[in-house]
């Protein structure tokens, strides 16, 4: 008996070993794509005013938030796919596995060839360059340069696809590396491009270029290692049940662009766009260092689902208490140092060619900040699929946060629209709060052996 007990407590904390060990890389390589995200802010910004100034830097702007919006389309089906994947391998049924790759990815490509069909129409009918104030870029150069965006959010949809996959099997930590290191080739070839003379119709498709070469490789690494995603077919019944779970996950893409696009949007409808660079300089320097405080809910969320799905609590438990105490000690840290330093690097970054508010940047920070803590607070939500009350609580408010400042019209400020967005996310914050607390209330009270009460499991 004795030895039977000291192989379990072996076993379990080689277990934890392996797991800690899963989280570090999958942090590192999240940490690594902060770094190249904050590398394209460090040197897009002066760059672009170099080679472009700030008025086609505008444009370039509004173009670039296309994809955030477009990316709502997707609906959250390859991250509902992605927990569906993870409960059939862990539970050994690899057919079962492959019909939820294979519907997930039929439904994104029926979204895809909609979307576009829809984004055709709409170059082709409104003159979208006069509607935000573009006409430093010709109407069909503008036009083109959004439908080149569009594809590029298509192209993010099967990358998407591909990282739920690596996912299921534990790989996520080398595939969001290969995911991060397609982004600086899509970086580097969109400035090489720039640096020859291109508009932005160049520089829209080296982006498409570089990202479809990072998906053919991440695609040929995954077949090498598993088989499961040839197997099953369609299940039509199946693409039904995963439509309220998947609209759930389509939280953060839809926040993110309400919060960021959308006000970006809403000022290019009543500001020139020097006054939209400025506003989306001082956002994008907020947000810098949050980004590495959102990584940290997105390296536990697969964890989070690994460990409902085996039914360990002990270390659902221990992932949840600590990834909320860094996310919150780092959201502190990170906004006094703005505070303090944000002018004086926000000027050197941009060469001082763009206007710095101190007010609107520290409403911007703490925003990022709060943002940060409720994104990691989802984790467990996210990873148990009891997130859908939170997901549309969230979309609800950003959506009022914008229409007000919509409403404001002529008289929106950078400092109002920020201020606006930082009550907004408060709220949420505190709703998010209580809701996470009891989920993991809930789930403690479950027995380990009912798995299928922890991750609502379609049946094939």
């Amino acid at each position: 008996m004795e030895t039977a007990t000291q192989e379990l407590k072996a076993s379990a904390a080689a277990a934890n070993r392996s797991a800690w060990r899963r989280l570090s890389a999958v942090f590192g390589a999240h940490a690594f794509g902060n770094l190249v995200t904050i590398a394209d802010r460090i040197l897009l910004v002066p760059l672009m005013l170099v080679l472009w100034g700030p008025d086609l830097f505008g444009v370039w702007v509004i173009i670039r938030s296309v994809p955030a919006w477009l990316s709502i389309s997707e609906m959250g089906f390859a991250s509902a796919a992605g927990n569906l994947m993870t409960t059939a391998v862990a539970s050994q049924q690899p057919e079962h596995a492959g019909s939820i790759y294979r519907t997930a990815g039929w439904m994104i490509g029926v979204i895809s060839i909609v979307g576009m069909l829809i984004a055709v129409l709409i170059c082709t009918l409104v003159p979208l360059s006069e509607l935000l104030n573009c006409e430093l870029v010709s109407r069909r150069d503008f036009a083109v340069a959004i439908l080149l965006a569009c594809i590029y959010t298509v192209s993010i949809f099967q990358t998407q696809l591909l990282y739920a996959v690596a996912r299921s099997e534990q790989l996520h930590a080398e595939v969001t590396l290969q995911i991060h290191i397609t982004r600086v080739a899509e970086l580097a070839l969109s400035l090489m491009l720039m640096w020859i003379g291109g508009g932005v119709v160049a520089a829209s498709t080296g982006y498409i270029a570089a990202r479809w070469c990072g998906i053919v490789f991440i695609r040929h690494y995954l077949r090498q290692r598993i088989s499961w995603d040839r197997l099953g077919a369609v299940d039509y019944s199946l693409a039904r049940r995963m439509v309220k779970p998947a609209l759930g996950y389509a939280v953060l893409p839809v926040v993110q662009a309400l919060q960021l696009q959308g006000m970006t949007m809403v000022l290019a409808m009543f500001s020139a766009p020097p006054v939209v660079l400025a506003y989306n300089s001082m956002r994008t320097l907020a947000r810098m260092p949050q980004m590495l405080g959102m990584s940290i809910g997105r390296t536990a969320w697969p964890e989070m689902t690994n460990a409902i799905a085996h039914g360990d609590q002990k270390r659902l438990v221990r992932l949840y208490r600590h990834t909320q105490f860094v996310a919150f000690a780092f959201g502190v840290v990170s906004l006094v140092a703005l505070a303090l330093c944000g002018e004086t690097v926000f000027r050197i970054w941009t060469v001082g060619k763009v206007q710095f508010n101190w007010t609107t940047f520290v409403l911007l920070s703490a925003s990022a900040a709060v943002t940060s803590y409720a994104t990691t607070q989802m984790s467990i939500l996210n990873a148990a699929g009891h997130h859908q009350s939170s997901a549309f609580v969230w979309t609800a408010v950003s959506g009022v946060s914008v229409l007000v400042c919509y409403f404001i019209g002529p008289q929106l400020t950078g400092r109002n629209a920020s201020a606006i967005l930082l009550v907004a996310e408060v709220l949420v914050c505190v709703f998010v709060a209580f809701v996470s607390a009891a989920c993991l209330r809930g789930l403690l009270q479950k027995s380990r052996s009912s798995r299928s009460d922890l991750i609502p499991e379609v049946k094939s």
